[in-house]
């Protein structure tokens, strides 16, 4: 385990040793993972936090993804396995959370805010858990779900976005219950 003191981290973070926790050891707001611009891997969209492993985990973390470029992420999953647990995640101008070709992912009891693209977007052949998250004022939808993709989405408030809910493009699906949607 990784416990983060209470402070600002200007750093991009990689995890690629599978069984990792990064942890707050205060409350959210006061252990803050923020980057700029660009990201730790060459070849990946722009990222604070990347996974590459199995295992791992996120707890009680404010994850904030400062740059201008288009297509960027708070936090991506780009292979493995990610549980995302009581974070605070924003992006202006891409997606909170993408998650693509990983194993598993489990997004949970977060707060998601002020996106400019998707809050959580979900991608090629994944299985994952949205659940129990307020996901608010994205410019795109609150969960997109995109071709091969097949998230349970339940029980998360999904408000004040700019875009859909929930949108499932071509090819995606999934199951979506028990979630307030509210002026989006």
């Amino acid at each position: 385990m990784i416990l983060l003191r209470p402070g600002v981290y200007d750093t991009p973070m990689v995890l690629q040793t599978g069984g990792v926790t990064v942890a707050g050891d205060a409350s959210s707001e006061d252990c803050v993972v923020r980057v700029g611009q660009g990201g730790p891997v060459r070849g990946l969209p722009p990222c604070a936090v990347v996974c590459r492993a199995f295992e791992c985990r996120l707890v009680n973390l404010t994850v904030d993804y400062a740059g201008l470029e288009a297509g960027s992420a708070a936090v991506l999953v780009q292979s493995g396995s990610l549980t995302v647990m009581n974070c605070d995640i924003r992006n202006g101008v891409g997606s909170g959370v993408v998650v693509r070709a990983s194993m598993d992912a489990t997004i949970v009891g977060n707060r998601i805010h002020d996106c400019g693209g998707s809050g959580i977007l979900v991608e090629q052949d994944v299985n994952a858990t949205v659940q129990y998250n307020d996901i608010l004022r994205s410019k795109g939808p609150g969960v997109e779900v995109r071709e091969g993709a097949n998230p349970i989405i339940e029980d998360n408030r999904i408000a004040k976005g700019q875009a859909s809910g929930v949108l499932a493009v071509v090819g995606g699906k999934g199951i979506v219950r028990g979630n307030e949607m509210l002026l989006n």
